[in-house]
């Protein structure tokens, strides 16, 4: 089996209503993390959607599951902040076994499988505050991801923190985010987890966050993966998003499982039928 999976992340600034949603996912195609099956039907597409500042409730996300078709998994935060969700294409082979959300709207873990391959799927958004942001990663890692340390995880979001010098460009250095850096380093190392666009996109500056005046920029959003998955990858890219200040990181693997290839084959006789008395009047008729 062949799968190609395209993966991003994608943080709004402003409130989805029932009205927009399908809107938004249909002309911002190219933020969505898209899961293309490869088998017998090479066309056959799933796509797999990270959004965070979705401000929603349980009615609202009632309302998007409806109109979606597709299953959804969604946390609240308030009608004014906070909120992730994950979104399934209709019709893709999906089996979700647990969800677990995080009260304050900031995080969800959806256990799932898709065409046979188990995957932990982690939407984050972060808070920017430094105490509370180091509080948060070690709840997280400590609560949640310590029960899935086996299994293979798609993590990815708005962590609100460069993780060097190179992420970062204006405004306060790094520094005071010392202690927020060292936190994320160790649920990466704790987990096998990496950076996987700054792995492949080494002394290349990319941001994914600036102010208006464009004078600030920072690399706030990311995608961390197993290392196992660096040799399926085909791209990593920074998409720039017109309708946030935030920008999607699009990450395309494929893995591919070779099947045996079949030859001509044989024929084997069953010898233990000798002994079947009927089989041989049978076979003495012929």
């Amino acid at each position: 089996m062949s799968l190609v999976m395209t993966m991003s992340s994608l943080r709004y600034r402003f409130p989805l209503d029932h009205k927009n949603l399908m809107f938004m996912v249909m002309i911002m195609v190219m933020f969505v993390i898209v899961m293309s099956l490869v088998g017998t039907k090479p066309q056959q597409n799933s796509e797999v959607i990270f959004l965070q500042e979705t401000y929603s409730s349980v009615q609202t996300a009632r309302l998007w599951e409806a109109e979606w078709g597709g299953k959804m998994v969604a946390c609240h935060g308030s009608t004014h902040s906070r909120g992730v969700m994950i979104l399934f294409k209709p019709k893709i082979n999906v089996s979700i076994s647990n969800v677990i959300r995080d009260k304050n709207g900031r995080y969800i873990l959806s256990e799932t499988v898709i065409d046979d391959l188990k995957l932990i799927f982690v939407n984050i958004h972060a808070p920017n505050d430094q105490a509370q942001q180091v509080k948060f990663l070690r709840d997280l890692s400590n609560s949640v991801l310590n029960s899935y340390a086996n299994e293979t995880f798609v993590t990815g979001g708005d962590f609100d923190c460069p993780l060097n010098d190179f992420d970062k460009r204006g405004g306060r250095t790094i520094e005071h985010k010392k202690i927020v850096i060292q936190e994320m380093n160790n649920v990466m190392k704790t987990y096998d987890l990496i950076d996987i666009w700054q792995v492949n996109n080494r002394n290349v500056q990319g941001y994914t966050w600036s102010n208006p005046s464009m004078k600030i920029q920072c690399r706030l959003d990311y995608i961390l993966l197993a290392e196992d998955f660096q040799s399926s990858l085909k791209s990593v890219k920074i998409v720039p998003n017109v309708f946030s200040d935030h920008s999607a990181i699009s990450l395309v693997l494929a893995l591919c499982e070779k099947e045996a290839e079949r030859g001509p084959g044989f024929w084997k006789f069953n010898n233990s039928l000798l002994a079947d008395k009927e089989y041989i009047k049978l076979i003495s008729k012929i």
